[in-house]
C-alpha cells in the first residue's frame, strides 16, 4: 500500500525507545512516559489492523488508543469484553487484511501471544512474530520483515506492550541477505500449499 507521511508533534508523548530517555511527567495517556525522539517524530502513515481474545482485549484498547494519538488508522476487529471467545477466529481476520493489503501491518493480543502467532501464520503470506522484548521487536521486522505482531497481555505490562509497539513499528526491513532467506520462507510456503493440494487429488 502507499504511504504519506504524518508528522506527530515533539509534545507527542510515548514509551518510546528513544535517543534522549528523558522521562516526562504526567503522560496524559496513562503510561509512563520517555519524549519521542526526533527520529520517530515522522511516521508512516499506516493502516494497522487488531484483534484480540478475550484475555487480550484490554491490552488490544490500549494499544488502540496509542496508534489513534499518533495519528495511525485503525480497525479493530474486537474482541471487546472478557466473554469467552476463540483466538483463531481474531488471528485470521487480522491476517486476511493483512495479506490482502487492506492493512499495512497488524497486531494480535492474546494471553500469552503464542496461540495468536501460530493461527496468524496459516495465512498465506503472513509472516507473524510472537515478541516479548523490544530487541525481538525490532529484529522481527529488520531481520525477518514480519507483519504481524503478537502480543501476549499476561506476559507483557501495558507499558512494555507500547513500547514493543513503538520499536516495531519504527524499524524497517534490512534487505540484504535477509531478503533471500524471507523468500526461502515464502518458497515453503508455496510449495507445501501446491504438495497439499497434489494430496487432495
Amino acid at each position: 500500500m502507499g504511504q504519506s507521511q504524518v508528522q506527530v508533534p515533539p509534545e507527542t508523548i510515548t514509551r518510546a525507545a528513544c535517543t534522549s530517555g528523558a522521562r516526562i511527567r504526567g503522560s496524559p495517556n496513562g503510561f509512563s512516559a520517555f519524549a519521542i525522539s526526533a527520529e520517530l517524530r515522522t511516521m508512516p502513515l499506516m493502516k494497522i489492523a487488531l484483534g484480540a481474545d478475550h484475555a487480550g482485549f484490554e491490552l488490544k484498547d490500549r494499544i488502540k488508543q496509542y496508534l489513534q494519538q499518533k495519528g495511525l488508522e485503525v480497525t479493530d476487529h474486537g474482541a471487546n469484553s472478557p466473554e469467552s471467545v476463540d483466538y483463531p477466529d481474531f488471528a485470521r481476520l487480522v491476517g486476511h487484511d493483512v495479506s490482502r493489503r487492506e492493512a499495512d501491518l497488524g497486531i494480535l493480543v492474546c494471553g500469552s501471544g503464542i496461540g495468536m502467532a501460530i493461527a496468524a501464520n496459516k495465512v498465506e503470506s503472513v509472516r507473524a512474530a510472537h515478541v516479548s522484548s523490544e530487541y525481538e521487536a525490532r529484529m522481527s521486522r529488520e531481520h525477518n520483515n514480519a507483519n504481524v505482531l503478537a502480543l501476549g497481555a499476561r506476559i507483557l505490562s501495558p507499558e512494555q506492550a507500547i513500547a514493543i509497539v513503538e520499536t516495531w513499528l519504527g524499524a524497517q526491513f534490512a534487505g540484504g541477505r535477509h531478503e533471500r532467506r524471507v523468500e526461502k520462507i515464502a518458497r515453503i510456503e508455496r510449495e507445501e500449499a501446491r504438495a497439499g493440494l497434489a494430496a487432495e487429488k
